[in-house]
């Protein structure tokens, strides 16, 4: 369109991170964050941004994980194993995550790199985390 002549890997990459994964492609990405704000309750919303950063910062949100997340919480809400199964339920069900070898993981590579572009530098792993540490957004 400018007159450079045939499009090459590093226009493609360009393009995907200064347009999709930049500020004009944000306010085409938030609407997914924005739906799991408006359909979850707080809690559960708090776990679902600490599957999803996991998720995406780790490549993968794997079992023992998910038993860290619940060791985490259950000092500070009830029923956590459930409220993790309630999240998962809406997770899966509207496209942000899908299981997969070795527990769960992004079927869309834009939302992953999205996704991990806005934790990668406050993320901890749930792995590393002491009782008292819980991440952005959690219950405190």
């Amino acid at each position: 369109m400018h007159g450079r002549g045939p499009v090459t890997l590093g226009d493609v990459g360009e393009v995907y991170r200064n347009e999709l994964l930049g500020p004009k492609g944000q306010s085409d990405l938030v609407h997914y964050e924005t739906r799991l704000r408006d359909g979850l309750e707080d809690e559960n919303y708090s776990i679902a941004m600490e599957i999803l950063a996991e998720a995406a910062t780790q490549g993968v949100f794997a079992p023992t994980a998910r038993s860290r997340l619940e060791q985490l919480y259950s000092a500070v809400l009830d029923d956590v194993p459930g409220r993790i199964s309630d999240t998962f339920e809406v997770l899966i069900h509207d496209g942000y995550l899908e299981p997969s070898e070795g527990g769960f993981r992004f079927p869309s590579l834009l939302l992953k790199d999205w996704w991990c572009a806005r934790f990668r530098d406050h993320h901890a792993p749930l792995r590393d985390r002491s009782a008292d540490e819980r991440g952005e957004g959690s219950p405190r």
